[in-house]
C-alpha cells in the first residue's frame, strides 16, 4: 500500500478534511490519493495540493491503508458493491449522511472494517464536529485511526448510531441558526447606525469569543 489514506470523491467535505490533515501534519499531501468523476477537475486539484490521483476507484482501494468515502449519498452503495473485493481488511470510512450502517453492510463482503461518520463544514476552518460509530467486529486501532484522522479537523465525538439523527440536527444544521441570529444582530445595529463592516466584526467576534468563554 502506498498511501496512508484515500478519498474517494474529493469535494469539499473530503478537501476540508485532506487539508486539516495536511496542516497537522497527521497524513501529508505527499500520503494521499484520491478519486474522482471529473478527471479534469480531480487532476487540477491534486496538482495544486500535491496529493495523488488514482487512476480508478479500485485503483485507489488497492493503494490506501485507509478509505474515506467522499461520494454523494445516492452513489454510496453502488460505490461499495465496486470496491468490495479490493477492500482486504482495509478500513472504509463512509461521511455520507442519510445511509446507515445495516445498508452499507448488505453492500460489502462480510466482515468488512466499517466506519460511519458525519463531520460537519466547520471542518474547512479545522473547527469541525463529527459523528463516529463502527460496524460491529470493526477492530479498535481501526476506529482509533478515524477518530484521529477527524480530530485534525475539530471535535470527533464516539455516538450510537441510533442517535446520529438527533446529533446532525445540531452539529449539521446548527450552523444555519448561528448565521441567522448574527446576520440579525448585524442587521439590527445597522439601522440604528453603526456602518456595516464595524457591526460585522463587532458581532462575529463577540459570537466567537462568547464560544470560546462557552467552552472553557
Amino acid at each position: 500500500m502506498d498511501f496512508d489514506i484515500g478519498f474517494l470523491g474529493f469535494g469539499r467535505m473530503a478537501r476540508a478534511i485532506s487539508e486539516g490533515l495536511n496542516a497537522t501534519g497527521l497524513i501529508p499531501f505527499a500520503r494521499q490519493i484520491v478519486s474522482g468523476r471529473d478527471r479534469a477537475r480531480l487532476t487540477a486539484t491534486a496538482g495544486r495540493l500535491g496529493v495523488t490521483a488514482a487512476a480508478d476507484n479500485r485503483d485507489l482501494v488497492r493503494r490506501s491503508r485507509v478509505v474515506v468515502l467522499g461520494v454523494d449519498p445516492h452513489q454510496v452503495l453502488g460505490v461499495l458493491e465496486e470496491i468490495g473485493g479490493d477492500l482486504a481488511g482495509r478500513p472504509v470510512i463512509s461521511m455520507a449522511a442519510g445511509v446507515d450502517l445495516a445498508a452499507m453492510r448488505r453492500a460489502l463482503p462480510a466482515g468488512t472494517n466499517l466506519i460511519r461518520t458525519m463531520p460537519n463544514m466547520a471542518a474547512s476552518v479545522g473547527r469541525g464536529a463529527t459523528l463516529i460509530c463502527a460496524a460491529p467486529g470493526c477492530p479498535p486501532e481501526h476506529l482509533g485511526r478515524a477518530r484521529a484522522i477527524f480530530g485534525a479537523v475539530g471535535l470527533a465525538v464516539d455516538l450510537d448510531e441510533k442517535l446520529f439523527d438527533v446529533a446532525v440536527a445540531v452539529s449539521g444544521c446548527g450552523p444555519a441558526y448561528f448565521f441567522t441570529i448574527m446576520e440579525s444582530l448585524i442587521r439590527g445595529v445597522v439601522r440604528l447606525g453603526l456602518p456595516w463592516d464595524v457591526a460585522k466584526q463587532l458581532v462575529l467576534t463577540t459570537a466567537l469569543g462568547s464560544a470560546e468563554m462557552a467552552l472553557r
